[in-house]
């Protein structure tokens, strides 16, 4: 700042600081792609046990993806997959943005017991094996 005398003077202000953001937003980036993953194993396995269900997840995929016929049902497993991975960020990511109390190696514990579970679900001998019981 210069004052009318031309000396200069400096000012104690202390610059902005940015706000720290807490764990929230990056443990709903984890956990929604746990969600989208576990809604694909899921819709998977309702394939198998319904073969009515799974044609209504192909046509789901048809409805949108090019080339859907070639691939079978997978294009409707993998739109599933996009919403319940989109729609859980964006609910996660508004409900946990500010938290800053959050207990990370809870929160990453859980992402990966919902990993495992969304592995072995997509796994042919334990999908096939929990379609046949039904």
């Amino acid at each position: 700042m210069t004052m009318a005398t031309g000396t200069e003077v400096e000012a104690n202000v202390a610059p902005e600081e940015e706000p720290k953001l807490g764990p929230g937003p990056g443990l709903a980036a984890l956990l929604a792609a746990m969600i989208g993953l576990l809604t694909m194993a899921l819709v998977n396995l309702g394939t198998e046990i319904s073969k009515g269900f799974g044609t209504f997840v192909w046509d789901v995929g048809k409805a949108w993806v090019p080339g859907a016929a070639g691939i079978g049902p997978y294009s409707g497993k993998e739109t599933f997959l996009l919403i319940g991975w989109l729609v859980s960020w964006v609910v996660l990511h508004f409900a946990l943005r500010s938290r800053k109390d959050l207990d990370v190696r809870l929160w990453v514990g859980i992402f990966l017991v919902g990993m495992l579970a969304a592995t072995l679900l997509l796994w042919p001998p334990i999908y096939g094996a929990i379609a046949e019981a039904f």
